[in-house]
């Protein structure tokens, strides 16, 4: 099953002030990801659990995914993750001692747009 490598937006921010303040990371790429790779089944039961509406997934076969792969750039990221194109060293993001948040604490904390995206 494939992991998905999930960004919270504020981490990234978190990694910035470090790299400003220490100059720890000058001139490193520094893979910022939560510190979980969740499956989309997972990611999905998560957003249900937050949000209070149910939420599924939907698997296409390996045909359906080669079209689409070209033409949406979800999907193309979703295939990037499964091709391992993104893998990363959990252990590494944890050496920068930059403590980085969970999907769930993300959705906890963005809930009013995450309702307002169940509206649209």
């Amino acid at each position: 099953m494939t992991k998905i490598l999930i960004t919270d937006p504020v981490d990234i921010g978190k990694f910035a002030v470090k790299a400003f303040l220490s100059h720890e990371l000058d001139h490193k790429v520094v893979p910022v990801v939560c510190l979980e790779a969740p499956t989309m089944d997972e990611i999905a039961r998560t957003v249900s659990d937050v949000s209070g509406r149910q939420v599924r997934t939907e698997f296409v076969s390996e045909e359906e995914f080669q079209e689409r792969r070209g033409s949406d750039m979800v999907v193309a990221a979703q295939g990037w993750a499964r091709d391992g194109w993104l893998d990363v060293d959990m252990d590494q993001v944890r050496e920068y001692g930059v403590e980085v948040g969970t999907l769930k604490g993300f959705l906890e904390r963005e809930k009013e747009a995450l309702g307002r995206a169940f509206d649209d």
